[in-house]
């Protein structure tokens, strides 16, 4: 788990950075060669990491839903409820 001091985001577990390295262990996002994270499933490009999780942090929504995605992934078929 990560989690931010309260410099750029609240302190406590950085959910969102935690979603992304899920994100590029499975492949629901990647990195471009200018080291920008892409999202495969919609286009989305939320620019260098630092960048992603502050805007994912400061957009609920579009953070639970690439959670959502990233857990499918993750989960074999037996265990996503």
């Amino acid at each position: 788990f990560h989690t931010s001091n309260g410099e750029h985001i609240p302190a406590g577990f950085d959910l969102a950075r935690d979603v992304i390295e899920l994100g590029l262990t499975t492949g629901v996002l990647k990195k471009d060669s200018g080291n920008k994270l892409l999202d495969q499933g919609t286009g989305e490009d939320y620019g260098v990491t630092h960048d992603a999780v502050i805007q994912l942090t400061n957009d609920p929504h579009t953070l639970a839903d690439l959670r959502n995605r990233v857990m499918v992934v993750a989960k074999p078929d037996d265990e996503v409820e």
